[in-house]
């Protein structure tokens, strides 16, 4: 028997992928509860979910981590937030280096729960269709990914259930920021029309400015990062002196990972 314990903590960049970002967040709080599916209801959580495949290098040894399978635990399922699979978007974010989250997708434009985690450099994971949305800014111990790497397989499949114990969101804001609601109390409609189409567009490239259903369904997505710039913005103004940026929200994924 083996038991891992780590906790590892995640930025996330919603300035470069809103819609992954907003998905991936809502999935470790569980705040949007469950989903009816053919199978009966499923929670849209993240805790309790395995790692269910990892990526193997040419020693054995594993690269990279597959999960986030909310529907079936296996990699054959996967649920969004939005209700279904949901835009790529492009940036600059590598898929291969270490500590890098991503999505897992089969074909472009078919995002859900699914993710991968990067456990050391390995080029070939490069993959042009996965969204990178989150880089790891900690690690207990300070090993943990190594660790992770020397996790026992079959052809890529933990010997033992490798599971997502607990998972949240830990907010590192400065007072006066956004917390873990992503802006709680700032009315929607408050926000800039324009502003929020522009976004999409840039951000997604299948959301067009009349795609009424795309804005409505990336409006919350966007707004944390909107309200953010906008709150950043106004204190530049109030105090010309140089300033740090403000933090953004990390996430704590897999804050017990163990299998046992």
């Amino acid at each position: 028997e083996m038991c891992i314990r780590d906790r590892l903590v995640f930025k996330l960049h919603d300035d470069l992928a809103p819609l992954a970002c907003a998905n991936f967040r809502a999935l470790c709080t569980g705040e949007k509860g469950e989903e009816s599916t053919a199978w009966g209801p499923k929670k849209l959580c993240y805790a309790e979910t395995a790692i269910h495949k990892m990526g193997v290098g040419s020693a054995g040894e594993a690269v990279c981590l597959f999960g986030g399978d909310v529907e079936h635990g296996d990699g054959s399922g996967g649920l969004s937030i939005y209700g279904k699979p949901f835009f790529d978007e492009n940036n600059a974010l590598s898929t291969d280096l270490p500590g890098v989250l991503s999505t897992l997708n089969t074909r472009p434009d078919s995002n859900t729960s699914l993710f991968s985690l990067v456990l050391t450099t390995a080029p070939h994971l490069a993959k042009a269709g996965a969204v990178s949305f989150g880089t790891l800014v900690s690690q207990n111990p300070s090993d943990a990914l190594q660790q992770l790497t020397q996790v026992p397989h079959v052809d890529g499949a933990p010997v033992e259930p490798l599971v997502i114990a607990q998972c949240g969101v830990q907010s590192l804001q400065a007072s006066g920021e956004p917390g873990e609601d992503g802006g709680a109390g700032v009315d929607l409609d408050d926000l800039d029309d324009h502003q929020l189409r522009e976004l999409v567009h840039q951000k997604s490239k299948r959301a067009r400015e009349d795609n009424v259903q795309a804005l409505s369904s990336v409006r919350s997505a966007v707004a944390a990062g909107l309200i953010k710039e906008k709150k950043t913005k106004q204190e530049v103004v109030q105090v010309p002196a140089a300033c740090d940026e403000p933090e953004d929200e990390d996430v704590d994924l897999l804050g017990d990972v163990g299998f046992d």
